[in-house]
């Protein structure tokens, strides 16, 4: 968003405002000094869908304190009308993706499991095949990937024996 908004600026000033606060917009406000919540105030100042973008993206954290799953998902569908009536397209299509994936997000809120070990694990198997350039022996290559994962089991050592 911020960076379609900065190739639209056409005013110096607003564009030199824009440019290079990517940091500013994604970080959260009370975490900002008084100097760069100056300069984000005065960015939102200029360009209008910039504010609306970021008042939605700080009112999203809201999400994760909802006590229960009814409250989150008001909270979810309130959200999403609000990205769809802002006219701003990326927020648009996040809301759309976001009420398509509904009942998994908000599956979060009851077992509080998500699916960033799978992730993580699925990244551990692209960088393997990718550093492996194509294993010929597939047994091999799953004993790669257990042993990059951690799945092997660990193996006691053998106790060596002193002959005399």
């Amino acid at each position: 968003m911020r960076r379609d908004e900065q190739n639209l600026a056409l005013e110096e000033e607003g564009l030199q405002l824009i440019k290079g606060s990517r940091w500013l917009w994604l970080k959260n406000r009370t975490r900002l000094h008084r100097q760069q919540r100056q300069a984000l105030d005065e960015s939102m100042a200029l360009n209008k869908n910039l504010h609306k973008a970021y008042v939605l993206k700080e009112d999203f954290a809201e999400f994760y304190a909802c006590p229960s799953r009814e409250e989150a998902q008001a909270f979810l569908e309130q959200w999403a009308h609000r990205c769809k009536q802002g006219n701003l397209a990326p927020f648009a299509r996040l809301a759309r993706r976001l009420t398509r994936w509904k009942e998994g997000i908000l599956a979060y809120l009851k077992h509080h499991i998500t699916n960033a070990v799978s992730e993580g694990i699925n990244n551990k198997v692209k960088v393997l095949k990718r550093r492996s350039y194509g294993f010929h022996d597939f047994e091999y290559f799953v004993l790669k990937i257990m042993a990059a994962t951690g799945a092997l089991p660990h193996l006691r050592p053998i106790p060596h024996t002193i002959r005399e």
